[in-house]
């Protein structure tokens, strides 16, 4: 596998990693709701306020922290979906077959 290969499929993993995250937000968008209004309200504790209550890393906590309103629809939840579906298939296409798949 290529160094470009490489960064590909981590880059792939990582925003699979953040789509699940939004989407179990997404999901359950009351305990988020309750899990932020419990926090002191900067974003420091309401970064490891997500972090603890969810087991989400720095980055999926904030990406969770940054999304807008309409992130929240069954339209856009069933989009991530589809999303992290094509993602799911292309890294485990990549470790199946040690990178060839869907890297060139």
């Amino acid at each position: 596998m290529t160094d470009s290969m490489d960064d590909e499929l981590r880059n792939a993993r990582l925003h699979r990693e953040v789509l699940a995250a939004m989407i179990y937000a997404a999901e359950h968008v009351a305990d988020v709701l309750r899990v932020c209004a419990a926090a002191d309200g900067d974003d420091p504790s309401l970064r490891e306020a997500i972090m603890t209550a969810f087991g989400f890393d720095e980055v999926q906590a904030d990406a969770v922290l940054a999304m807008q309103v309409r992130r929240f629809t069954p339209r856009a939840i069933e989009q991530s979906r589809v999303q992290l579906a094509g993602l799911d298939e292309l890294i485990r296409g990549s470790e199946v077959s040690g990178g060839e798949s869907g890297f060139d």
